[in-house]
C-alpha cells in the first residue's frame, strides 16, 4: 500500500495482467486507491518512494499465503507479515491490509485467516482483538533455524523407524 498525496493512482492495466500472469490464475492482484484527506508528517519519505512512481510513498504491507488446517480440514491464509510504517498507523493502513487478506480468504472459500504477534506488541494484540481476532494462548510457536535446523537433519538417511 502507498500514500498518494492528494491524487488518486492507478497501475496501468499491463502491469495487472504480467504480474498475474507471471503468478498463475491461483491468485488475484489486490490494487488500493487511497487518497489522503490530510497530509501526513513523513521524514523518511524520501527512502521509501516508490519505484513505480516518484509521488507515491510505500506505507506498509501484508505477506500472506494459502495453507491447510488438519483441525478444520479446510483451506486457510496464513500472514506471514503485516507491516505498517509508524507515521502511517493509527490511520486505517492496517485495518485495510487486514480486511484485504480476509476478503481475498472469504472469496476463495478459506475458513480461517492465521498470523503470529509477538506478546509484547500489546498496541498489535489490542487491534486484532478490536478486528474480531482471537488470541490463542494455548498456541506456542516452535522454529528450527541456523545450527539446529542443520543438525536436525543429519544422519536422516541412516535412522530405521523401530
Amino acid at each position: 500500500m502507498e500514500q498518494s498525496g492528494a491524487q488518486p493512482w492507478s497501475l496501468p492495466p499491463g502491469a495487472i495482467k504480467g504480474a498475474q500472469g507471471a503468478q498463475g490464475a491461483q491468485f488475484e492482484m489486490q490494487v488500493r486507491e487511497v487518497t489522503l484527506r490530510h497530509e501526513i508528517n513523513d521524514p523518511d519519505t524520501e527512502t521509501y518512494k516508490s519505484t513505480a512512481s516518484t509521488d507515491r510513498i510505500v506505507v506498509g504491507f501484508v505477506l500472506f499465503f494459502p495453507n491447510y488446517s488438519t483441525f478444520l480440514a479446510k483451506a486457510g491464509y496464513y500472514i506471514e507479515d503485516l507491516y505498517v510504517r509508524e507515521p502511517y498507523r493509527g490511520h486505517g493502513y492496517g485495518t485495510i491490509l487486514l480486511k484485504t487478506v480476509a476478503q481475498q480468504a472469504v472469496k476463495r472459500g478459506a475458513e480461517k485467516v492465521e498470523w503470529c504477534v509477538l506478546g509484547w506488541n500489546e498496541s498489535a494484540i489490542k487491534f486484532y482483538k478490536r478486528l474480531g481476532a482471537l488470541v490463542m494462548p494455548e498456541w506456542i510457536m516452535c522454529r528450527l533455524s541456523g545450527l539446529a535446523l542443520q543438525k536436525s537433519c543429519e544422519h536422516l538417511a541412516e535412522q530405521q523407524p523401530p
